[in-house]
């Protein structure tokens, strides 16, 4: 199983429970603060023996994104800019990071068959989409 854009892990603490120990799930998630409390939710609910935390955002070819990460609203940072809609609706400011981009097909041999895909990455699906 693939959770892309993980978060921090409410999916993933699902999804590794469902795998059961014979399975596999790989949870991405580049927002640098959710990627470690992803990986913190994996770690108390004993999840490690069945799951890879990525902290990397799925793209179309690897290499270096530019990302705006929320400081308030964490979920909902993206590789786009927060437009002008967004910014009147919620008082929210954004760093700009540099994240790691993968192609989730330079990792097909590591995942085998895949039987779930979850992907919630606020509007970079098509992308991430390309890479697979």
């Amino acid at each position: 199983m693939l959770d892309i854009g993980a978060n921090i892990g409410y999916f993933s603490v699902l999804l590794g429970m469902l795998a059961g120990p014979e399975g596999s799930l790989w949870a991405y998630e580049p927002h640098p603060r959710l990627a470690g409390l992803l990986f913190d939710n994996l770690s108390i609910n004993y999840l490690h023996d069945r799951t890879e935390t990525v902290a990397a955002a799925a793209y179309t070819l690897p290499g270096e994104l530019k990302f705006f990460a929320s400081q308030r609203f964490l979920g909902n940072s993206s590789i786009r800019a927060p437009g002008d809609f967004y910014l009147r609706h919620y008082n929210d400011e954004f760093a700009e990071v540099a994240v790691e981009a993968v192609r989730l097909d330079d990792r097909v041999d590591d995942f085998g068959s895949l039987d779930y895909v979850k992907i919630d990455i606020e509007g970079g699906e098509y992308r991430a989409f390309l890479g697979m």
